[in-house]
């Protein structure tokens, strides 16, 4: 019977407890594998792990967006070559029907790599959501995930003069209520659109 492990620090490892639980296919009850039981001190060599990777040999944390995304992208070519046994492991982990568990896989690929980009801008993107909100974002986050610990200075000058994107009127970009209005048009249709060519609607 195949044991799953904790992935942790590149190595597929044993639990700290030694102590494993069967996993079973819901759809006819059929024991698929044995996986361990973690406990807190797994939890800890797992943060430990991740906090010395990132702020110690700091390579993910400095490598440039170009590299991060060439990364993703590689991730999701991954994930499409290993598409047939992924969607065979999601329908007997679910017990669901294995066509239900291919569309999950294409949805992966499909919708986790940015689709809204496609149709809207990145800097139309924050102006929709609020300059506020971004900045806040990117204040908790980039000191964990970028070399660069602050967040845009243009974005924190506009910020600061009240322009916040939609909800004002003016962020990146001057908006009135007509162009916010055929913005958000433009972006349902731009998703209907893709979606349709993804073969979902």
């Amino acid at each position: 019977m195949k044991r799953c492990k904790n992935y942790i620090n590149g190595a597929w490892t044993e639990s700290v407890s030694g102590n494993a639980a069967p996993t079973f296919n819901p759809a006819t009850g059929e024991e698929l594998a044995q996986v361990v039981v973690s406990t807190p001190e797994d939890v800890d060599r797992a943060v430990a792990a991740a906090h010395t990777s990132f702020y110690e040999t700091r390579e993910w944390r400095e490598r440039d967006s170009q590299t991060r995304g060439d990364f993703l992208l590689r991730f999701a070519d991954l994930i499409a070559e290993a598409r047939e046994e992924l969607a065979y492991l999601d329908a007997v982990d679910m017990g669901k029907p294995l066509r239900e568990a291919e569309g999950d896989v294409d949805d992966a690929i499909k919708y986790g790599f940015g689709m809204r980009l496609g149709v809207s801008g990145p800097m139309e993107v924050i102006d929709r959501g609020g300059l506020d909100l971004t900045y806040s974002i990117h204040k908790y986050l980039f000191p964990h995930i970028e070399s660069s610990a602050e967040p845009s200075k243009l974005m924190v000058q506009l910020m600061d003069e009240g322009k916040l994107g939609f909800k004002t009127g003016e962020g990146f970009q001057l908006w009135s209520p007509g162009q916010v209005k055929a913005s958000n048009e433009t972006l349902t249709r731009g998703l209907i659109q893709v979606s349709r060519a993804l073969g979902r609607l």
